[in-house]
């Protein structure tokens, strides 16, 4: 009784400490970059930011828009008819945009570990604890550099309900082989891979008329947003083309 117990314990710490995700392999999608314009349209999608008002309509246009509008804002009557088209531009693509961002790195293997089965990553590119991902800065071209734009923040952090902490990749000794192949094929002498981290935006405060005021505004505040590591998509090519392995987090 005793060994069958000492056996069923070992089982269930192998399953809960040792088990990684299933490896499942869906096709490579595209995904919008975790960037300053699509984190603000995705949290338009969720009701979190909300361009109601001509302050904050304007904040958007010209963070967003700038391109298209930077000719408009000095004649008002031109620039009520920019914002009426912003206004039914928004309405028709607001519920279409996306949540789910990716952020694209680099990360290094050294040498595969044939008791762990782990083709293991490089001291100087670990995975430890990876939750946090921080936004580029506001979009601020000379001819949109307006006050109204300090009613959105600086930047956005977008943190994760899930940390990713990997030693490696769990990988047969003939699927290791295969990979360290690869990289010797591209003369890849530091054994650099291309990870994407897929993030699902799923929370965060409030912007909008109803919080802040223009005297207010978010100013220079880095705006922590939400968020869930949906997977992680390694490759072999800096194209981001040929996936080897697609991890999803528990």
């Amino acid at each position: 009784m005793k060994h069958i117990f000492k056996s069923i314990m070992i089982f269930l710490m192998l399953v809960v400490c040792g088990a990684q995700p299933a490896l499942a392999n869906p096709p490579v999608r595209s995904y919008l970059d975790l960037n300053y314009i699509n984190i603000l349209h995705a949290l338009i999608k969720i009701n979190k930011f909300k361009p109601e008002n001509n302050d904050f309509l304007d904040a958007y246009s010209m963070v967003a828009h700038c391109d298209v509008v930077q000719g408009s804002y000095n004649d008002e009557f031109r620039w009520n008819q920019a914002r009426e088209a912003m206004k039914k531009w928004l309405a028709a693509r607001d519920k279409k945009f996306p949540t789910r961002l990716s952020v694209r790195s680099k990360i290094m293997f050294t040498r595969y570990d044939s008791d762990s089965k782990y083709y293991l990553f490089s001291e100087q590119t670990p995975m430890q604890k990876v939750n946090t991902f921080l936004s580029d800065a506001r979009p601020h071209p000379d001819v949109c550099n307006k006050p109204n734009n300090t009613l959105l923040p600086s930047r956005f952090q977008v943190i994760t309900n899930n940390p990713v902490t990997l030693p490696g990749l769990r990988l047969s000794e003939e699927q290791a082989k295969d990979l360290r192949q690869k990289f010797e094929q591209a003369s890849n002498t530091y054994k650099i891979a291309y990870v994407r981290f897929n993030i699902d935006i799923t929370d965060a405060e409030y912007i909008g008329p109803s919080v802040f005021t223009a005297q207010q505004g978010a100013n220079d505040k880095a705006w922590k947003i939400k968020a869930t590591m949906h997977s992680i998509e390694f490759f072999s090519d800096p194209q981001y083309r040929n996936r080897f392995f697609y991890y999803v987090p528990f």
